[in-house]
């Protein structure tokens, strides 16, 4: 993972700063990169220096990224995937982004595991500040050291590929495989752009 955009980014997020503030500032902006559903972002060695050039994306390209400017750090990464249904009752989704989303199988979230003090933290970067107003799980701080949430409500399932140590190859990210995706996509994304400018 190389480009001069994530170098740029790395450089203004961190220098100067002790490593917890830069662990914590790292986290920030990250999460404060608008969530979209992007399929073109999909490629996990690609997609975060596209992240930052369009200035949107989902939670692979976001921590795919986060990883990579962690481990720049020294700070050991993990990915993990957890299963999950777009089809969450806690989410304010309008009828018409409900019924597209009850359309949808099982798919994944992923986010990171950094090893700090000596054990795995949770930091999940994937939900902008704004869309708290939706009934997403947003963090709205983090103090460098302790678990965030964890931005999507997880489905039982035995079968799910857990941790890795490298970053998810696409076969295993953030997809649904189901018809009506794409218009799910371009609902959810105009949804999402409401609920950020909502007074």
């Amino acid at each position: 993972m190389s480009g001069d955009i994530i170098d740029s980014a790395f450089l203004e997020w961190t220098s100067g700063l002790p490593l917890q503030e830069q662990l914590i500032s790292i986290f920030l902006h990250i999460r404060d990169i608008p969530y979209a559903l992007v399929p073109s972002l999909g490629n996990q060695m690609s997609g975060p220096e596209q992240l930052l050039y369009i200035g949107k994306g989902s939670c692979g390209p976001k921590h795919h990224l986060l990883g990579s400017l962690f481990t720049r750090l020294g700070i050991p990464v993990r990915y993990q995937l957890w299963p999950f249904l777009w089809n969450d009752p806690e989410l304010l989704f309008p009828p018409d982004l409900r019924a597209s989303a009850a359309g949808l199988g099982i798919t994944s979230h992923l986010a990171c595991l950094a090893f700090l003090n000596e054990k795995w933290v949770l930091v999940d970067a994937t939900w902008d500040l704004s869309l708290e107003k939706g009934g997403f799980p947003v963090n709205q701080s983090w103090d460098g050291r302790s678990d965030t949430l964890l931005a999507v409500h997880p489905v039982n399932r035995e079968d799910h590929p857990g941790f890795f140590n490298t970053p998810v190859p696409r076969s295993r990210n953030v997809k649904t495989g189901k018809a009506g995706r794409g218009e799910f996509v371009d609902l959810f994304n105009a949804w999402l752009d409401q609920v950020r400018y909502r007074a």
